[in-house]
Parts: C-alpha cells; sequence; structure tokens
C-alpha cells in the first residue's frame, strides 16, 4: 500500500491514537473507499507513545514509544511476541493470526527486528509488510508497517487464472514468456495503494532478461501493478557467456575464475572478480554483512554478455539477475561507443549487488516511489563502497558509472547525485531527465513509474545529508549542513537492511525510516541534518525552526598570538544544545582536516611555510554554525622572535606568569615575531611591549 505521511505527531498523549482495536472495524466500506475512514480515538493501550507518523488513511505507518515488553532471553522472539501483537495489529484495524512472522535478525546495536507478513482469509497480501523493532533489554520500541486492514473484498476471483495468464503474457516483453508460478492475493498496489483481489503471475522471459511479478485484477481482469525482480550487481565465480543472452537456465558458460584462483588473462573477467571482492568486503569491514543474504551466498558473475530487448540484442547493460540457479551478476561489454566493459566499474558493480541487498531485506517493489527507493539505494551504496575503496571522495565520489560511460568521452557519467538534473540530455525530451526534488518527479507510466528518473531525489538527499550545501538548482533557500559519508551510508544502510523499509516504502516514509536509524546510531543532531536534507529535495518540511542556536567553538590551542612549529597540533572544544555534528579546521582559508567527534584535535602540515598564519575552526549543527579563529607564527629564515614577559615572569599555555623562567622556557604565544628588515628591530620592540601590557592587562 502506498502510504503518503500526513502529519507527524508526538507526546504520551496520543496513545489514544493508536488504540483502534476498540472501536468498530470498518469492513463495511468496500474497496479503496475503506481506506479513507478516519480513525476514532478511543483509550490508549500502550504504555507510552513518542512518535507517531499518520498516514492519509488515519492509521499510522510508523509508530515509537513503549509499545509492549519481553523477556530479552527469549530464544523464540515471534512466540515471546504473542502477547504483544494484539495490540500492535489492534493499532492498524488487523487481527494478530493475520500476522505471520518470517524473519528475525539482530543487528550490531543489539537490537531485533521481526518482519511480518500480514494474510486476510488465507491469502497473502502485498504490500503488506510490518516490522516489529525490539531494544537489547527486551522493549518493543518501535513499529514500521504499510500492513493494514480495511479490505473488503470477496476471496472469491471471477477472472480465472488462464484468463490472468493470458492477460499478464500478452503485456509482458511483447509475450515471449513463460509461466513460474501463480499465486491469489490480496494486493495493496504500489502506486496510490488502492486494494485488490489479485493474480500474481511471475514470467520469466524467453526472449530477454525478464522476471516479473504481474498482477491481474481478480475482478475486471486488468493489469494492476507490476514488480520487476530484475535489476538492470566471498564466494566468486566468473564465468564466460561468449556472447549468450540470459537467462542461462543450464550453465552460463565456461567457468573461469573460482575464489582464490582468479582469472588469468580476461581482463574484464579480472574486473568482475576483483570488484566483486571489493563490494563484499566494503559490506563486510563496514556493515558485518556476509554477502548480500548475509549468510554467504555464492557471488556468481557472468562476463561477454549479450542482452535482448523487443529493440534487438545490446551489450550496453548489466544486471543482477536473482531467478536463473543461483543468483547472478551479468556483464556486457558495451559497443565502445555508448558504453565501455561495464565489469570493469566498481560502482556498477556495487548498485547491482545492492539490489541483490534489497531483494533480501526490504523487497523495495521496482515500481513507483518504492522502485525509485530501490535505485537509490543502488546508488548510495555504490558511493559508499567506492569512497571506502578509494580511500577518498572525490567529484567521481558522487558520479554513476563514469568509468565505462562514453569512454571517449572524459567528465561525463549515467547518473549526478549531487546534481541529478545533468543527465538530461541522455534521455527523450518527453521524459526529461533525473528529478531533484519531490514536486517536480515523474508521474508517467514509463520507467516503472520513474524509479530511474526519481532516484535523483534520494541521491540528492544523501549527498547533501554526507557533503552538505544548497540545492543545486536553488529549490530551497536553507543549507543542509552535512555529516560526511560514513554516517550517513550507515544511516541509509541501517533503514535497508533493518526493517526501517518495507516493500512499498515511499519517500516520506524513507524520511521517517532514515530519521529513526540515525535517532538508533548517532543522535538529535544527526537527526535534525537527515531532516533537513530530505527538506531540501522537497520531501517534508525543515526542522530548522527547531533549531536558533548556534554551536560554541573555541581554539583551545595553540594560544591566539603563540609560535609555533610546523606540524604543530590544533585542539578546539564545541558545543551545542542539540549536538555538534562536526568540527572542521582551515589554515589560512584552506580545509585540513574534520573531526565528528570530540576531543576534537587536528594536525596541521610538516611543510606549513614560515611566517604568519591564521587558524580557523567551524563547528557545524544541524542547522546552524561558528567560527573561532586563531593566529599564529611560524619562526624561519627572516623571521627574528624576543620574550615578550618581563622580568620575573614566565610563559606558561601562552599566558605571562609570575615565576623564574628556566632556560628556554620562553616559548608559544609569549614570543613576539616579526619579519626581518630595515624597520624590523623598532617594531619587533614595539610589538613585544604591546604584547606583555595586553598579557598584564588581562590578568588584572
Amino acid at each position: 500500500m502506498r502510504i503518503r505521511s500526513r502529519h507527524v505527531v508526538s507526546g504520551t498523549g496520543l496513545a489514544a491514537l493508536l488504540a483502534v482495536g476498540c472501536a468498530a472495524p470498518e469492513d463495511a466500506v468496500p474497496g479503496a473507499a475503506a481506506a479513507r475512514v478516519a480513525v476514532a480515538p478511543t483509550p490508549g493501550s500502550f504504555a507510552r507513545v513518542d512518535r507517531v507518523v499518520v498516514a492519509d488513511d488515519g492509521l499510522p505507518s510508523f509508530v515509537r514509544g513503549d509499545l509492549g515488553r519481553i523477556d530479552p532471553r527469549a530464544q523464540d522472539v515471534p512466540a515471546a511476541l504473542g502477547g504483544v501483537i494484539p495490540n500492535i495489529a489492534a493499532a492498524f484495524r488487523m487481527r494478530a493470526e493475520d500476522l505471520i512472522a518470517y524473519d528475525v535478525s539482530r543487528d550490531e546495536l543489539g537490537m531485533t527486528h521481526v518482519r511480518y507478513q500480514q494474510h486476510k482469509q488465507g491469502l497473502r497480501v502485498v504490500g503488506g509488510d510490518l516490522v516489529v523493532h525490539l531494544d537489547a533489554d527486551g522493549l518493543v520500541s518501535a513499529v514500521t508497517s504499510t500492513a493494514r486492514d480495511g479490505i473488503d473484498l470477496d476471496p472469491i476471483p471471477t477472472v480465472d487464472l488462464d484468463r490472468a495468464i493470458a492477460t499478464a503474457s500478452a503485456a509482458t516483453a511483447g509475450g515471449a514468456v513463460t509461466v513460474h508460478g501463480s499465486d491469489l492475493v490480496y494486493l495493496f498496489a504500489s502506486s496510490g495503494g488502492a486494494p485488490y483481489l489479485a493474480w500474481e503471475i511471475e514470467l520469466v522471459g524467453t526472449r530477454e532478461v525478464v522476471y516479473d511479478r504481474v498482477y491481474v485484477d481478480a475482478r475486471s481482469g486488468a493489469v494492476v501493478d507490476r514488480h520487476p525482480d530484475v535489476f538492470p550487481i566471498k564466494n566468486r565465480e566468473v564465468f564466460d557467456a561468449q556472447g549468450r543472452s540470459p537467462p542461462f537456465l543450464s550453465s552460463p558458460g565456461p567457468r573461469l575464475a573460482t575464489e582464490g584462483s582468479p582469472p588469468a588473462t580476461d581482463v574484464t573477467a579480472r574486473a568482475a572478480y576483483d570488484n566483486t571482492g571489493i563490494t563484499y568486503d566494503c559490506y563486510k569491514m563496514k556493515y558485518n554483512r556476509d554477502s548480500y543474504d548475509n549468510a554467504g551466498a555464492k557471488l556468481t558473475s557472468v562476463v561477454h554478455a549479450v542482452f535482448q530487448s523487443q529493440q534487438g540484442s545490446t551489450p550496453n547493460n548489466a544486471a543482477w539477475i536473482g531467478q536463473f540457479g543461483p543468483g547472478m551478476m551479468v556483464y556486457g561489454d558495451g559497443d565502445g561507443n555508448l558504453m565501455g566493459p561495464l565489469a570493469r566499474a566498481l560502482d556498477v558493480t556495487a548498485h547491482e549487488l545492492t539490489h541483490a541487498v534489497t531483494s533480501s531485506t526490504a523487497r523495495l517493489a521496482y515500481q513507483n516511489e518504492s522502485g525509485a527507493m530501490n535505485e537509490a539505494m543502488s546508488d548510495i551504496m555504490a558511493s559508499v563502497c567506492e569512497a571506502w575503496s578509494e580511500g577518498a571522495i572525490n567529484l567521481q565520489t558522487w558520479q554513476v558509472g563514469e568509468d565505462v560511460f562514453t569512454p571517449a568521452a572524459p567528465g561525463d557519467a549515467m547518473r549526478y547525485m549531487y546534481s541529478p538534473t545533468l543527465d538530461s540530455n541522455l534521455y527523450p525530451p518527453e521524459l526529461g531527465g533525473s528529478r531533484d526534488f519531490y514536486a517536480d518527479r515523474y508521474l508517467g507510466s514509463q520507467d516503472n513509474g520513474g524509479v530511474h528518473l526519481n532516484s535523483g531525489i534520494a541521491n540528492l538527499a544523501f549527498y547533501l545529508l554526507s557533503e552538505g550545501g544548497l540545492h543545486p538548482r536553488q529549490r530551497v533557500t536553507f543549507r543542509v549542513n552535512g555529516i560526511g559519508i560514513e554516517k550517513a551510508g550507515a544511516i541509509f544502510q541501517r533503514a535497508l537492511t533493518q526493517g526501517y523499509f518495507t516493500s512499498n516504502t515511499n519517500f516520506a516514509q524513507a524520511r521517517t525510516a532514515t530519521e529513526e536509524a540515525a535517532r538508533n546510531l548517532y543522535g538529535a543532531a544527526e537527526v535534525t541534518a537527515v531532516s533537513t536534507a530530505w527538506a531540501a529535495v522537497g520531501v517534508g518540511q525543515p526542522p530548522v525552526a527547531n533549531d536558533t542556536t548556534p554551536p560554541t567553538v573555541a581554539i583551545t590551542s595553540p594560544a591566539d598570538g603563540a609560535s609555533v612549529t610546523a606540524g604543530f597540533a590544533v585542539d578546539v572544544t564545541a558545543t551545542d544544545d542539540q549536538g555538534v555534528l562536526r568540527v572542521e579546521l582551515a589554515v589560512d582559508g584552506a580545509l585540513v582536516g574534520t573531526d565528528n567527534s570530540p576531543p576534537y584535535q587536528f594536525t596541521t602540515a610538516a611543510d606549513l611555510a614560515a611566517g604568519q598564519h591564521t587558524l580557523t575552526a567551524t563547528a557545524y549543527d544541524a542547522a546552524n554554525q561558528a567560527t573561532a579563529t586563531t593566529t599564529v607564527t611560524i619562526p624561519g629564515p627572516g623571521v627574528e622572535c624576543v620574550p615578550a614577559c618581563g622580568d620575573g615572569e614566565t610563559c606558561t599555555d601562552g599566558v605571562c606568569v609570575p615565576g623564574n623562567p628556566a632556560d628556554g622556557d620562553e616559548t608559544g604565544g609569549c614570543l613576539g615575531c616579526s619579519t626581518g628588515g630595515p624597520d624590523s628591530a623598532s617594531a619587533l620592540a614595539l610589538g613585544a611591549v604591546g604584547l606583555l601590557l595586553a598579557r598584564r592587562r588581562r590578568r588584572a
């Protein structure tokens, strides 16, 4: 069900909004109208509710608070939740027995996430997903849901299966398909959320790479939704397709490599082997994820393939195909004009392999807004893994496919996360290129409802969250203060894999999900930054009004006016009422370092030139920034220094204090320095006297 968040409410007094189980069910309201029935507030059944995100149908899509408790030592978590689930189900107008647990996972924070599939009248509800989130102490702290009742549809179809298969087949790949499976289901359509009784027909292409779940209305016989499941990616193997096209129902071709035995001579096959390994290592080392299924699944690559479509065959493609035997990453070699060999681009491999991660976790339907989030997550994690592999962030980090796209034209890419509309020349005029603002999103039927075109909205939100800055086309006037790609990637990865994204998650729900993931991992400042980044691309309003107080920041060492040695250390303090995101240090206006957590410490360059330098520390919260400056001098050729403290004084921490100085004690901050020249001696003397008087006045 496509649930657009209507408003967000917080506070314990809102528990009554959730306890809808006491109200009479609305099953008498037919069809889609049932989804619009308002929920009458009734006495609360949860101990505490801190936040509720309410959808257009009056039911929540996200709840956080004290929603129940279980024994944290319970071995069978779904069974232990048996006493809690009735209250949770009632909040979504469901019966507890209609929620079937199918997956339990525990994350690195000690939280447990239990995924439920909704059923009704014995039928699976496609798009009806509910995830219960438990803290380490057994507290049910949150629920994410696109499951809800209000469906009043007779479970007896009036369109038979054969007619549904014929309709679905004729509407897919020119009819060149075979039936892989079928089922009668309830469906919340990915576009608009209307409920249907539908036939789910799984179709596999016979001439081109197709694996679609097509949904045919079991009453009208019309196609009402489509969920493609081929996404045009350390146990590796590489095969040679020898110019053949998937599906490879028996063998992809000769095996060129296995784990530990990389390809000997085939450069493209070696690239596939290496890039798959880098992507595996990225997920494992950063997020402790063991392959795409988190269970060590084999990573199979097939190179030198071509792809069939109704327009003919092309080598200009790559795809993760999870339906034909073991999942496999299939690469074309490119035509040398539009594309080079796609296996040679790390971000192509990471992008496609992330589709496999998504299929194993959130199962984001590859259609409309959920499909755009599916695509964006692949671009996002590709950028994260590329930055991790290279150990640095540059412009290419935020480009997609730049290594293989138009080999003869350097500098361009397939997509641009930092400014998505730059790819508009790649699309027909009627499509207009990628979107970067929610109000401008593509609403047509092409591109599976805009899965690539609208992915730019989430891509830009992630870029701004990582790097900070303004919307590239100034669609809003406020600035996003970035938190760095490390934190941003962890937030989005957690939202994807730990049950905050579900199959029909739209952009508004993705904002809620990433806010919650940021709250789990970090603190209020990061949550505010996530909210601001989404608001910058038109998804909700900015939280800036809630934070008008800038941070406080000071350079504590070296002291202002100090004489220092090149390579000196800099210590900074920074505080903020809602949390400091990061502190940056610049020397003479050039950024030299960023520190994301206290104590904020930096080391300057060992080859910094002699002379006077200005240090600028900038502290950021999610909505504001503040700076502090200090001037220091590095003595060297042409620079003279004299003690600034008087007789009977010594220099301590950059301040003249009473005491007898030891030999060599007259250092840092208490020296007066001047560039040598005709008047240097007199100027230096005056400077030293002035500094001495200033020090004494401050002590008075």
